[in-house]
């Protein structure tokens, strides 16, 4: 540093440490009350303003927070009450069919042991369910609920069978009134109603008597099938007929069982 500029540094501070003395000494005075009291009228709502400020946004930001981390909670329990109620449904369904089956083997009795328990995949025109030829399943075999019939199996896969309704127009069954013993043939048809015909005329039926399957074509003697509701025909005819309805409600059933022995 050469001697000019060494001078003029000196010069600054002597001329800062003279001002800063000056400043003292009116403090000391009283002589800079006013000017302080302007400069804190003036800043002061500066600074109440920029901590006004500061807290706004200190209570903004922490209520984003917690709106934040709420609503993830919120989510959270919305996504565990759907899988709790899915839950809950599946172990009141279990619990269902488990009451279910009691009460059929309960029923059934020593037959049970020829039964295998099926769940009902579907309705439409078929009964679909979930055992096939793995479970030893096989075309012609009898389903049954309660010892009602359900049908009787017309196509089978290895996981899956087919089941042909009483009430579907390509069957026909033997059967015979559980009253009077008459018998003849019970067809569907295409309104899903019962058709009771070939009974002869010396035979005698009646409204609300119950039919149950006659043996043969692979149908078990003594399994009912439904109920007679209206008897027509004329005398005059060869065979008297009837209408009959199911003794169950195919679209209702959840749990069947077919007879595999």
């Amino acid at each position: 540093m050469d001697n000019t500029s060494f001078q003029k540094t000196l010069q600054r501070f002597i001329l800062f440490f003279i001002f800063s003395a000056l400043l003292m000494l009116f403090d000391w005075f009283g002589l800079l009350t006013l000017p302080k009291q302007g400069f804190y009228t003036i800043a002061s709502p500066l600074e109440i303003g920029l901590y006004s400020f500061s807290q706004t946004a200190v209570e903004q930001f922490s209520f984003l927070t917690f709106w934040k981390n709420g609503y993830r909670e919120i989510e959270y329990l919305k996504q565990r009450n759907r899988e709790l109620s899915v839950e809950t449904a599946r172990v009141r369904q279990l619990l269902e069919e488990n009451e279910s089956l009691k009460k059929q083997f309960a029923a059934l009795g020593q037959e049970s042991q020829a039964l295998l328990p099926a769940r009902v995949v579907s309705f439409s025109r078929y009964l679909l369910v979930d055992k096939g030829t793995k479970d030893h399943v096989a075309k012609g075999q009898m389903v049954m609920f309660d010892k009602i019939l359900v049908g009787r199996v017309v196509e089978v896969g290895q996981h899956w069978a087919k089941v042909i309704l009483p009430n579907d127009p390509e069957e026909k069954i033997i059967v015979i009134t559980t009253k009077n013993r008459a018998k003849g043939v019970l067809k569907g048809s295409f309104n899903q109603d019962l058709i009771l015909d070939q009974i002869l005329q010396k035979e005698k039926i009646e409204p609300e008597e119950t039919i149950e399957t006659a043996g043969g074509d692979n149908f078990q003697k003594g399994i009912l099938i439904g109920r007679i509701t209206q008897v027509g025909g004329k005398k005059s005819d060869v065979f008297q007929s009837a209408r009959a309805e199911s003794l169950l409600e195919f679209n209702k059933l959840t749990d069947v069982f077919i007879k595999i022995k």
